[in-house]
């Protein structure tokens, strides 16, 4: 925990990282940050020579070698992993969609500063293509796991939309802050803010968009919500039933409570036209929704190995095309230097007529060079050889 804690970046930070990694010789270099991974992902040097800029530069940032700590992936594995991360398949809630973007924001920082070239891409371009595969073809991300969506869900299913509606979220830890973002960003139409300290409540209410209201408020506001969400830690009832039946409507209320121990009073779900969901309710709930996203594993993971074998074919092909392009840079260069050299006794039309009939020679001198040249495969060590005895040949750079 505490070797995370000191990964743990920010998305400035992990830009100083990554651009310590380049001062260090690193070609391409992306980290990933989120709540509980830190991942560095190199490349463009045999991997003896990354291992040693990665430790260089990470004990520089964080004062202390690490490497006890972290698991070390390498060409296919690595590949692989980061498929199944950004497709939400090694995260601790299964086929969750957070990572997915937050892979695709170091994507896109990387590109900014310069440390992800060709190679990195090719690879997160199909890292985000992998993932939305996963998401198109299976069910892995069906079914809310998380305790504030079920929340939601919950309210949904009983309210009806919960635009029109006004919601009571009584908390502000951690679990209150999850709540109180994911009722705004799924459309809660006024959600209030209730703590014990009034400061609380009005800092989670400034950053959500809601409101906020001190505990003496409290069996006002129970009569004026359609919906109550408890996610306190207080070791006592917030909720009790002598206050509920004083206040509460005759219209439906739905209440979730979220806390442990419960925070409301159980005896409340004896009231008429109040329906009170506890934590075994919703785990029962979360259970079937993982249960069924597991038996989708299966069809997330042939996905994953599909694109990641997709690509290691593309990157056994890169020294075939660098071949190609090199042999065509290489001869036309020649031809232009020849037709610089005669240039000077040749009319323009002359010229042109060169010019044309030459890059015609050239374009079927080429061809079957080129065929036999992609039709090599480059992870054959005999094809390997002739490759490298036909860059000998024509004189082509390592």
């Amino acid at each position: 925990m505490e070797a995370r804690e000191r990964f743990a970046l920010t998305s400035d930070e992990a830009g100083k990282v990554m651009r310590a990694l380049q001062r260090a010789g690193a070609p391409e270099a992306l980290t990933v940050s989120t709540c509980n991974r830190s991942e560095f992902y190199l490349a463009g040097l045999p991997i003896p020579q990354l291992k040693r800029i990665l430790d260089s530069a990470l004990s520089q940032f964080s004062g202390a070698n690490v490497s006890a700590y972290w698991m070390e992936l390498e060409n296919r594995a690595a590949v692989s992993h980061l498929f199944r991360v950004a497709s939400g398949l090694d995260s601790m809630l299964l086929g969750e969609t957070e990572v997915l973007g937050q892979v695709k924001e170091a994507f896109q920082r990387a590109r900014e500063i310069g440390a992800a070239g060709i190679f990195f891409n090719e690879v997160f371009n199909r890292a985000l293509h992998a993932a939305k595969r996963v998401r198109s073809e299976t069910a892995v991300g069906v079914g809310t796991v998380s305790l504030a969506s079920i929340a939601r869900g919950t309210l949904q299913r009983d309210l009806g939309d919960l635009s029109e509606k006004r919601v009571l979220l009584i908390g502000t830890g951690e679990i209150g802050e999850q709540v109180a973002r994911c009722f705004v960003s799924g459309g809660a139409g006024r959600l209030t803010i209730l703590s014990r300290t009034l400061a609380r409540a009005e800092r989670l209410a400034a950053e959500v968009g809601g409101e906020a209201a001190d505990i003496s408020q409290k069996c006002a506001l129970f009569a004026a919500s359609d919906g109550i969400v408890c996610a306190s830690a207080a070791p006592y009832y917030l909720v009790r039933r002598g206050e509920a039946e004083a206040s509460l409507r005759s219209r439906p209320v739905s209440m979730v409570d979220l806390s442990h121990p419960r925070n409301i009073d159980p005896e409340i779900r004896e009231m008429e036209n109040v329906r009170l969901y506890a934590m075994d309710d919703l785990r029962a709930e979360i259970d079937r929704n993982l249960e069924r996203r597991r038996q989708e594993l299966p069809a997330a993971e042939a996905i994953v190995q599909q694109e990641t074998a997709q690509l290691s074919r593309w990157h056994a092909a890169l020294p075939l095309a660098e071949t190609v392009k090199q042999l065509r840079s290489r001869l036309e260069q020649v031809r232009q230097a020849e037709l610089e050299r005669v240039a000077g006794r040749l009319s323009e039309a002359e010229a042109q007529a060169v010019d044309e009939a030459t890059r015609r020679i050239l374009q079927k001198l080429l061809h079957d060079p080129t065929l036999a040249l992609k039709s090599f495969d480059a992870n054959d060590p005999s094809h390997a050889h002739k490759i490298a005895l036909f860059r000998q040949i024509f004189g082509l750079k390592e």
